[in-house]
């Protein structure tokens, strides 16, 4: 009877092998840290927003669990729009809030359906009159 050859391992499994055991992380890995660094930049971002205005104590509770405090996404928006002044594009509110396209558009829709803004073109919008209810308590 002829011996039959033991299989030769494959190079990249070799290489997987010292990559584990040395830690030695790969790309993939790489890639996964940088999007979590990204995410976690944008909470902080968000963070920024509404630490730094004064809040006149804690919201209704809403009908979700727990009691919410602080400011709402709508008021964060809000917010940014009047920081910024005038005009300002959906580009622009997406960047200095940190929300995902999806989440800014409901809200750029509940503000637009309320009166709270105006649409000037597509994907640019002002603030609305100024009334009692527009502006966030603390700022003038």
């Amino acid at each position: 009877m002829a011996k039959k050859k033991a299989a030769r391992p494959a190079v990249s499994d070799l290489i997987e092998q010292v990559l584990d055991q040395h830690d030695i992380p790969t790309r993939k890995d790489i890639m996964a840290l940088m999007d979590r660094m990204a995410q976690l930049e944008n909470l902080l971002k968000q963070i920024n927003l509404t630490a730094g205005m004064h809040v006149g104590g804690p919201r209704k509770a809403s009908s979700r669990k727990g009691k919410r405090i602080g400011l709402s996404a709508s008021d964060v928006v809000l917010s940014v729009m009047r920081e910024h002044g005038g005009l300002i594009d959906f580009k622009d509110v997406r960047e200095k809030t940190g929300y995902d396209d999806k989440k800014l558009r409901n809200i750029v829709f509940r503000l637009y359906k309320t009166g709270k803004i105006l649409r000037e073109r597509r994907g640019t919008y002002q603030i609305a009159v100024s009334s009692p209810e527009n502006t966030v308590p603390g700022r003038g």
